[in-house]
């Protein structure tokens, strides 16, 4: 292995066959952020496959070297230099990606990792260092410069406020910045937001997909990574993945994907755009130390539950679909969906059992109390009929249940068409409707329905068998019964 030595501190590429070098590398910045609670370490399978030339669907078309530094037997620092040859072939440039930059407060210790990166990268023919840039596409790319008393989203860098000057003093000039944005329960999307969606939605020219499953996803993912394609292949440092390469970016989504927070604006049949949203799982990876096996995977997979954050990887549209609001169509759908799942916070069990209570009384007000009071309609129509008549009330009784059903259901359809209810497009399992349409549906559903229950409830208040009228009908129903047994010719008739 080649290297150098400034005063102590020595700079050498390691072996990637070698799982003790390895380690040394991977493990570097778990002893750096050690006192730093908001650092989240990366998922230790997944720095495994980067560090395997076998494996990794990188090393098929281009080449990278891992570098540390070292002080004293200590390391110190740490970078990797990557030859994306794809990427050099796609933007016709000489350029080497770096990536991985973790260092003490030291800017020796930075200046010797450049300096080695760049020497590598000269001998890959490369005349321009460029990063932090990944491996794949989706692997996020540059430094965090503010924002160091917030959890990174998953997958984001964290690192400590120092990089940006050691950065800079080795000679790297800013390009661009990424900026990061916030939605919570006290600042949600404008009112204009909403209205450009609001108009979309009118114009009915769009509309919105949702999952019911993330098969159904994995499903479309090829269209969407056609459409991610020629959203952003003007973008800068725009590169097409490879098919390997696209389905590891999948895998790892999916792994984390609650199905509800992936959208698609559907343009007929077509994918438009999209939006995708998952869980933040990094206090888990803290707590697990990057770490899923053999038990860390049961607390990621609580955590994608219990998390109240959740991340939003991107938006994509077609080029042709663009500034005609459907980025505002996607946000404020997944605004709808974050206020759903964010509503209940873990520690308002007062809310949920509440919820469950009133459930409760409408579940065994709609379906116990008619069967508890059949039996007293036909005992009471037995004592006046002198015939008990059960299959005869029973028949009735569904029968209304069924023509009740069928006129509720033709009553609400019609109710829906007069305002502006559309039919989803054939083969669609989720179609979002226009915003009066989902107004009447709620309306229908809840202050309608809570009217019916309390004209239901006034209904029976007025209902003539009280439980003391009940007894005295049951007692006479035995007497009779008593009677017929002993004399039935003397038996005769009372009056109720």
């Amino acid at each position: 292995m080649e290297g150098y030595i400034l005063n102590n501190m020595q700079i050498r590429a390691i072996d990637t066959s070698i799982c003790r070098e390895r380690r040394r590398f991977v493990q570097f910045p778990f002893a750096l952020y050690y006192q730093t609670p908001l650092w989240v370490p990366p998922i230790l399978s997944s720095m495994a496959v980067v560090l395997d030339r076998d494996k990794h669907p990188f090393y098929q078309h281009s080449d990278a070297q891992f570098f540390v530094a070292e002080e004293n037997g200590q390391v110190v620092g740490r970078q990797a230099v990557l030859h994306h040859k794809p990427y050099c072939e796609y933007h016709h440039e000489a350029t080497a990606f770096f990536y991985y930059f973790e260092s003490i407060d030291d800017q020796q210790v930075a200046g010797g990792l450049f300096s080695h990166a760049e020497e590598w990268a000269r001998q890959q023919g490369c005349t321009l260092l460029y990063g932090p840039r990944g491996f794949l596409r989706s692997d996020c790319a540059g430094q965090l410069i503010q924002g160091f008393d917030l959890l990174p989203a998953v997958g984001i860098t964290y690192n400590m406020p120092y990089y940006d000057r050691l950065i800079s003093t080795c000679g790297f000039t800013k390009e661009t910045d990424y900026l990061s944005g916030t939605l919570t329960e006290d600042r949600l999307l404008t009112k204009r937001v909403h209205e450009i969606s609001d108009r979309v939605k009118r114009r009915g020219n769009f509309w919105i997909k949702t999952f019911p499953s993330i098969k159904e996803v994995e499903t479309l993912m090829p269209k969407i990574e056609a459409v991610h394609h020629d959203a952003f292949k003007n973008n800068l440092a725009y590169c097409p993945s490879t098919k390997i390469e696209f389905e590891m970016f999948v895998k790892n989504i999916m792994a984390i994907a609650d199905p509800a927070l992936l959208k698609a604006v559907m343009k007929g049949d077509e994918i438009a755009g999209f939006i995708i949203a998952y869980p933040n799982i990094s206090k888990a990876l803290q707590r697990t130390k990057g770490r899923i096996y053999p038990f860390g995977w049961f607390d990621l997979l609580l955590e994608k539950k219990r998390t109240r954050v959740i991340d939003i990887n991107g938006v994509g549209l077609l080029p042709q679909y663009q500034g005609l609001g459907n980025n505002a169509l996607l946000y404020v759908e997944i605004e709808k969906t974050l206020l759903v799942v964010l509503f209940i916070q873990p520690h308002q069990t007062g809310i949920m059992l509440l919820f469950a209570f009133l459930a409760g009384i409408s579940v065994s007000t709609a379906h116990v109390m008619p069967e508890a009071m059949f039996p007293d309609v036909i005992d009471w129509d037995e004592l006046r009929t002198k015939t008990r008549r059960e299959g005869m009330y029973y028949g009735a009784i569904n029968f209304m249940r069924k023509m009740s059903s069928a006129i509720a259901t033709f009553l609400s359809l019609q109710i829906l068409g007069w305002f502006g209810y559309q039919t989803p497009p054939e083969g669609v399992s989720y179609f979002t409707q226009p915003e009066l349409t989902v107004s009447v549906i709620r309306v229908m559903t809840g202050p309608v329905i809570a009217v019916l229950l309390v004209i239901a409830i006034l209904v029976a208040r007025a209902y003539p068998l009280s439980r003391k009228r009940q007894v005295r009908i049951r007692a006479l129903l035995l007497n009779r019964q008593d009677a017929s047994r002993i004399a039935p010719s003397q038996w005769g008739e009372r009056e109720f």
